[in-house]
């Protein structure tokens, strides 16, 4: 099941009054779009460049939990595994525990240089080789304390709308304090994606699994 494959029929799971339950852009995309490229993305096709797209919630845990399930599916379907499962806390921790648990690496490029980081999905371990990196990218805006977050997703699903970023362009890892990258030196770009391929055996049931858990009060299989 690929649930990525549903991406506009949600009609229930979406707070957009858009038609078909399409999430609707940002009305500055075209602002946001110029300080991501400044910031190192890039994409391959002009005429169908990457979309900022605009959520209810903006600001703290609501604005990125939001902005994660619609990197996935282009709905709210995951909104309440997500605060399930990752919880609350500050920006970074939250983005930091996403990663984690979507098992894929997330970039966040903010306006200010300094609130962009890069987080992956284990901390101390490092990324496989020869792995096809494939992540999640968010943008930010407004102060460290109070940033608001929006996700950024391609147009389409083809070859000719990629979305990327080199690695030697990506923001600071999240909690690497001067220590050595946990990426590769044959790792030399991430790519984003639209509807991001959600997998039920890898994404979904586990996620599922977490929640009739909490639901029963219950511990988590492992921890974290």
């Amino acid at each position: 099941m690929d649930i990525g494959k549903s991406y506009f029929v949600f009609l229930f799971s979406t707070p957009f009054p858009e038609k078909y339950g399409v999430v609707p852009r940002a009305d500055d995309r075209d602002k946001i779009r110029r300080i991501l490229q400044e910031k190192g993305v890039k994409w391959n096709n002009d005429k169908y460049p990457p979309a900022p797209l605009q959520t209810k919630a903006k600001v703290g845990t609501p604005g990125v939990l939001e902005s994660l399930s619609i990197s996935l599916t282009g709905s709210l379907l995951h909104l309440p595994l997500l605060k399930r499962k990752i919880g609350d806390g500050d920006i970074y921790s939250l983005i930091q525990s996403g990663a984690k648990v979507l098992k894929r690496p997330i970039v966040l490029i903010a306006e200010k240089s300094q609130n962009s980081r890069t987080f992956l999905p284990q901390e101390e371990e490092k990324v496989k080789e020869n792995e096809e990196w494939r992540g999640i990218l968010l943008y930010a805006s407004g102060q460290e304390d109070s940033l608001n977050i929006i996700p950024i997703v391609r147009y389409g699903d083809d070859s000719t709308t990629n979305v990327w970023m080199e690695v030697e362009n990506l923001p600071q890892l999240y909690g690497n304090r001067m220590g050595s990258s946990p990426i590769p030196p044959s790792q030399r770009r991430i790519y984003f994606e639209g509807g991001v391929r959600v997998k039920w055996r890898e994404h979904t049931l586990p996620l599922l699994w977490a929640l009739d858990r909490h639901l029963a009060g219950l511990p988590p299989l492992m921890p974290g």
